[in-house]
């Protein structure tokens, strides 16, 4: 009966290790826990101001660094990893109270009504579509009706995905006045320069991570915003770029109740050791195979076998340009450079090529579907009989 068990053990141990994470479980996994600096410089005391910076910064992704000058006022900046800088509010003085301008600073660094949220809702909802609303009222209906169409069609395609959706995909939109409440999120999204008439839709998914650039103007189509969805939704053992892994989170707060709300949401700890090392193997892993980036209007055919054609509602999206100045991709991870390829350097197979892969990789699947189906046939029947002997 041992040889039975273990014999058994050995045919089911590669159903039981297959696609254990999709994309949006990585989403909540943190390898990097401090992606942002609040800085603050001027006439301190260095050492005594860092340590009340950094108890107030216990429960976010943000670290501190204070410098001590020579000037007569303190300034505030959130800095990021790539060394962009956002200055916050209004200089302090030395006759002001820096407490509460300690105060101020971290509150527009972590706190804003969107990201509050987003926090109340990022375990129960599958995505958030983003939307920046611009001023002029005809594209935004335009914009807001591709939104809707690429949520239906991911609800389509949901059966072809590892596992379903888990939760709704929520669409939150900023209003055109409502961007200077938002001024550190647009920044840290990379929209800070867009223009009012302008919209955008950026994709955000587990701990407040983006995915992808922002949609912009000709991007901002239903191929697009249904290719991020798919790619949030696919196993992180998928043949895909791991790129999606270097995107930045939003400057945010992630105490122990969030943690344990996220931890049962999930069926596993995001903070464990184990959770931990494996991931890190899976985005190396990833890295390193990679020989390439890939459009994410191609996503269609790697990850379901199908061409944009095939699917009702889409429209073929035109070859994507560079993304608007000043987005940013921090590197937090080994999981890439960061942007996606969405400007990218392979070119898009003939239509007759896609639809040979996209066969081969069908049927591929189903093989791979068959042989597990019998390994576990086979492992049951050497149960039974060990039970017997």
């Amino acid at each position: 009966m041992k040889s039975g068990l273990f014999f058994a053990g050995l045919v089911t141990l590669p159903v039981l290790t297959l696609c254990r994470y999709t994309v949006r479980d990585i989403g909540f996994v943190s390898l990097v826990e401090a992606e942002w600096v609040l800085e603050a410089t001027g006439p301190l005391d260095d050492q005594a101001e860092l340590r009340a910076l950094e108890a107030l910064l216990l429960d976010a992704n943000v670290t501190a660094r204070v410098q001590s000058t020579s000037d007569l006022v303190v300034r505030w900046a959130l800095v990021s990893t790539d060394g962009q800088r956002l200055g916050l509010g209004q200089p302090t003085s030395a006759q002001e109270d820096l407490g509460a301008a300690r105060n101020r600073s971290l509150s527009e660094v972590l706190d804003s009504p969107l990201r509050v949220r987003l926090s109340d809702t990022m375990q129960d909802v599958f995505a958030t579509v983003l939307f920046v609303a611009g001023t002029d009222r005809e594209r935004v209906a335009e914009a807001r009706a591709e939104i809707d169409s690429s949520i239906e069609l991911l609800r389509q395609i949901e059966p072809q995905l590892p596992r379903p959706l888990a939760g709704d995909v929520v669409v939150e939109v900023l209003a055109a006045d409502e961007r200077g409440t938002e001024r550190v999120v647009l920044w840290a999204l990379g929209l800070n320069d867009l223009d009012p008439t302008d919209s955008a839709v950026v994709l955000i998914y587990g701990r407040m991570k983006r995915a992808g650039a922002p949609l912009i103007g000709e991007r901002l189509i239903t191929a697009e915003i249904l290719s991020s969805l798919a790619l949030i939704g696919e196993s992180c053992e998928c043949d895909t770029d791991r790129d999606w892994a270097a995107e930045p989170r939003l400057p945010h707060r992630f105490d122990t109740e969030q943690h344990n709300l996220t931890a049962m949401a999930l069926g596993f700890d995001p903070a464990s050791p184990y959770v931990l090392a494996e991931v890190t193997r899976i985005l190396a892993r990833g890295s390193a195979e990679r020989t390439g980036t890939r459009r994410t209007a191609d996503l269609g055919t790697v990850l379901f076998g199908y061409r944009e054609g095939e699917v009702a509602g889409i429209e073929s999206p035109p070859v994507p340009g560079e993304t608007q100045e000043g987005a940013r991709a921090i590197s937090s991870t080994s999981g890439g450079e960061g942007d996606w390829g969405f400007a990218d350097e392979q070119e898009i197979p003939d239509a007759p090529e896609q639809e040979a892969d996209g066969l081969g990789l069908t049927l591929s699947f189903f093989i791979f579907s068959i042989f597990f189906a019998v390994c576990g046939v086979v492992a049951a029947v050497i149960l039974i009989l060990g039970r017997k002997s």
